[in-house]
């Protein structure tokens, strides 16, 4: 036995360059390292797995093989070290990757095996004919490897936020580590874009991606260096209008910009009027009549930048004048059919008219203020007699006194007597004149077509 291992000792030194196996890059540890290994009668083998070239085991005659036995495991190959003597032939046999070797000699080879190994998986060296010497075997999970960092890395920015797209690694992947300017954000994000918002405008950031695999190995990480954008100016207000109006005050109303606003100025006249107006309406009060004011509207951000703003000039009303109106003139009274036609004409009250009352026999007839150029009073009685007046009333509603009375009386319009100067002879007489001057006409008009007709069928008579 110690010539032989001698001998075999002595061969993987001076062949070791010759027969080294490649180990990939992709292998891991190795798991069957400091294994016990049994035999037919033998156990507690473990000169295969110490790792050293020094030492191996004998598989011959009734200790023909060794076996061994493993956890759950997920193996992506092994490699084995050993002499396969002349007319010999050894089987390794890892899970269901059976492989053979004969007479060649020095053995030290990687053979890639993919699978899970468990205690009901068969890993076992044998003799299938001859002696072999085995001096190593080892089996390899796969290596934990970082994961692949996250390419097609894209952005859109403004001046508050950042969101980000990307792809992300498609194995031995958990989820990504944010940072933001070397701190933390986001210690766990499995999505394929991100979100950073309430930023600074104009600032410089830097974000980091770190891949994640699910054992916890993360990659460099991939940084991206940004900077959100001026903060825009607000939109003006929209809608803009005064819905009420007198002479001593104005209400606005109008719609908020959206987005970047937090409030609205408001000016009169360049005087800075109203600052933190948060309401779609405004009410400016303490005017005066018949004044034209200028007001701008400027929309505020909530960090302080304004909009261009919107100006809007609006002239008050007049100031009310409550003086009472002169005594207006006698209305002109029309006479209908049960009704009387009051007609109304413009006078110099002295103070504005917005309209009229009616007032029949002193009972005012109409319900609302009338502001044509007549009025209709229905309903009456033909032949009998109504004292009509009118009363004034002002645009600021004072009425004037009541007009002196005017008598109408409603009747049947009757149609006029025409008289004529001429009898019924002379009627009939004028008459027959007019149809005899007329009979000529009517005579020609019809002999011609008559001839015609009279020619066409005597001619048809002799052509036969």
């Amino acid at each position: 036995m110690i010539i032989v291992l001698s001998f075999f000792t002595l061969f993987f030194i001076n062949s070791k360059s010759s027969f080294a196996a490649e180990i990939p890059d992709y292998v891991g540890s190795d798991i069957l390292y400091g294994a016990y290994g049994t035999g037919y009668k033998m156990s507690g083998i473990k000169t295969i797995t110490d790792n050293d070239m020094n030492t191996s085991h004998t598989l011959a005659g009734d200790e023909n093989s060794v076996d061994f036995k493993l956890s759950n495991y997920k193996v992506v190959g092994y490699s084995i070290k050993a002499y396969v003597d002349k007319n010999s032939k050894m089987r390794v046999t890892v899970g269901g990757s059976i492989k053979e070797f004969t007479d060649n000699g020095g053995v030290d080879i990687f053979v890639p095996v993919e699978q899970v190994l468990t205690t009901a998986s068969t890993i076992k060296i044998e003799s299938r004919q001859g002696k072999v010497y085995v001096s190593d075997m080892k089996i390899y999970e796969k290596r934990k490897m970082p994961p692949s960092d996250i390419t097609d890395l894209n952005e859109s920015i403004t001046h508050d936020s950042v969101r980000f797209t990307y792809k992300l690694p498609t194995q031995d992947f958990s989820h990504l580590k944010v940072f933001v300017n070397g701190n933390l954000n986001t210690p766990t994000h499995k999505y394929d874009s991100f979100m950073i918002g309430q930023m600074k405008p104009d600032t410089i950031y830097t974000v980091k991606f770190v891949s994640v695999s699910p054992d916890g190995l993360e990659s460099k990480g991939v940084e991206k260096v940004i900077r959100t954008l001026k903060e825009p100016s607000p939109d003006d207000i929209q809608d803009l209008k005064e819905t009420e109006k007198t002479h001593d005050s104005i209400k606005f109303s109008y719609k908020f910009p959206k987005g970047n606003f937090s409030h609205v100025k408001i000016y009169r006249d360049d005087k800075l009027i109203a600052n933190n107006v948060k309401v779609e309406e405004y009410i400016d009060k303490g005017l005066k009549g018949s004044t034209e004011y200028t007001y701008k509207f400027v929309s505020v951000s909530s960090s302080g930048l304004e909009s261009n703003g919107v100006v809007k000039k609006v002239k008050t009303e007049e100031e009310p004048n409550l003086s009472k109106p002169t005594k207006p003139q006698n209305p002109d009274v029309t006479p209908k059919d049960r009704s009387l036609i009051v007609n109304l004409s413009d006078y110099d009250a002295g103070v504005p008219i917005k309209g009229y009352h009616i007032f029949i026999d002193g009972v005012r007839v109409n319900e609302k203020l009338v502001t044509g150029r007549s009025y209709a009073v229905k309903g009456l009685q033909n032949g009998q007699s109504y004292g009509v007046q009118i009363k004034a009333v002002s645009k600021w509603d004072v009425e004037s006194d009541l007009s002196n009375v005017v008598t109408g009386v409603p009747k049947v319009p009757v149609v006029p007597e025409i008289v004529f100067d001429f009898g019924l002879n002379t009627l009939v007489e004028g008459i027959k004149n007019w149809f005899g001057g007329l009979w000529p006409i009517i005579a020609f008009s019809v002999a011609i077509p008559l001839a015609f007709i009279f020619a066409f069928n005597t001619k048809k008579l002799f052509m036969r």
